[in-house]
């Protein structure tokens, strides 16, 4: 039944998407409807995004990896660019609207300024295309190729190596004992597809020579639970002088929740979730909490209420004198945290929202407590939330995969 639902929606997404592109690319862009290569190409593209779906699925189906991964490739480029030239579209129409007023006017200029109507023809003839008029319609045909080309950047932008980089970040009460403690902040590997072992063990290497405290793993480790017990050996051999942790992550329920904590019981990863454990440090302590995914949730309840009760949870045990770090998949329970007292949290799922600039998502424009990408605060308490590892989608634009190495520091 959830197969033929899923199915049904994919089917349903498709006609939509299709639908509209082609519809739009008809009425937006005449002028490429009107060539035949044009034509071919605004109903071979939504066939052919069909087409290597189906194969994805049927590859992945049967376990067959050289038709999972090109087709996944392909078909998730060919997604992008239907979407993004979906999107732009609009704007393509509104330049040839914008081309058909300056069009009219300049007709009923040159009509107004002619001694007769023979002066008039001539005179619009030779005035067809003037060069904000030209500069309109170079505009309206570049726009969607433009998106297009941005869609396969960004898949070819997903494959890019992994940044490994120290992030310091101070807080004014920080004991002597933890000046200079490092943690590695891994999250969202989504080990299967598109981040396979190999890229794991190649990042491992390159991780052998950072000096590391702790570990954190903040969900989403594996999309391919077969892959996920050699992973937490590769990740658990780099030998942190204080171990490592993991939390959940949606899809480890997606995944199936009950493999996974067998997993993780027989791994030499400690699993936290509505839980912690203390770590001492010297004279001092770290107290790691592991949030639960509201992905758990009970239906209809609210996500404030469960994370107010998930942080809760997670640091009831803490000590008022530790360091309290909480790990938890999403980020916005930020804002719980910070009312609780914890010090610094540490989170992924948003994939940096996929897009970015500059080091920031582009959408935190618009939500300045989206916490998508980055270092927040809220007074003394501090927000990482990483654009992660891998990918269930492989599209990255402006914003790279990463593995940042969080320094503690004395403000």
């Amino acid at each position: 039944m959830r197969v033929t639902m899923f199915v049904l929606a994919f089917l349903g997404l498709h006609l939509a998407v299709g639908a509209t592109a082609i519809l739009m690319a008809k009425y937006f862009t005449p002028t490429l409807w009107r060539s035949h290569w044009g034509r071919r190409v605004i109903w071979g593209a939504p066939l052919l995004t069909l087409v290597a779906t189906i194969l994805l699925f049927l590859g992945r189906w049967q376990g067959l990896i050289w038709i999972e991964t090109p087709m996944g490739l392909l078909a998730a480029a060919l997604w992008v660019s239907l979407i993004a030239a979906t999107l732009v579209l609009p704007i393509s129409g509104i330049l040839r609207l914008a081309d058909w007023l300056l069009k009219r006017k300049s007709k009923r200029n040159l009509r107004d300024s002619s001694d007769s109507g023979a002066n008039a023809s001539e005179e619009i003839s030779e005035e067809l295309v003037s060069p904000e008029r030209r500069y309109l319609l170079m505009a309206g045909a570049t726009l969607p190729a433009l998106a297009m080309t941005s869609g396969v950047a960004g898949v070819l932008g997903s494959y890019s190596s992994v940044k490994v980089f120290e992030l310091p970040l101070r807080f004014p009460n920080l004991s002597p004992d933890l000046e200079g403690f490092r943690i590695l902040h891994l999250c969202d590997l989504h080990l299967g597809l598109f981040y396979t072992l190999n890229n794991l063990e190649e990042l491992t290497l390159e991780l052998e020579k950072e000096k590391i405290d702790l570990i954190v793993v903040v969900g989403d480790f594996a999309d391919r639970l077969d892959q996920l017990p050699d992973a937490l050996r590769l990740i658990a051999a780099l030998n942190p002088r204080y171990g490592a942790f993991a939390t959940l992550g949606n899809h480890e329920y997606y995944r199936g929740i009950k493999q996974v904590y067998r997993t993780f019981n027989a791994g030499p990863i400690p699993l936290l979730v509505n839980s912690g454990e203390k770590i001492q440090v010297g004279a001092s302590s770290i107290y790691v909490g592991g949030a639960d995914d509201p992905v758990s949730m009970r239906w209809g309840a609210k996500y404030d209420s469960f994370y107010d009760e998930t942080v809760e949870r997670s640091m009831r045990d803490s000590e008022s004198e530790s360091f309290k770090l909480l790990l938890t998949h999403r980020p916005w329970a930020f804002e719980v945290a910070a009312k609780s007292g914890v010090d610094l949290s540490l989170a992924g799922h948003t994939h940096g929202g996929q897009v970015g600039f500059m080091g920031k998502s582009v959408f935190d424009v618009f939500n300045k407590n989206s916490y998508l990408w980055g270092e927040f605060e809220i007074g003394q308490n501090k927000l990482y939330t990483s654009s992660g590892i891998g990918h269930w989608f492989p599209f990255r634009l402006g914003c790279p995969t990463e593995a940042p190495i969080i320094t503690l520091r004395k403000a």
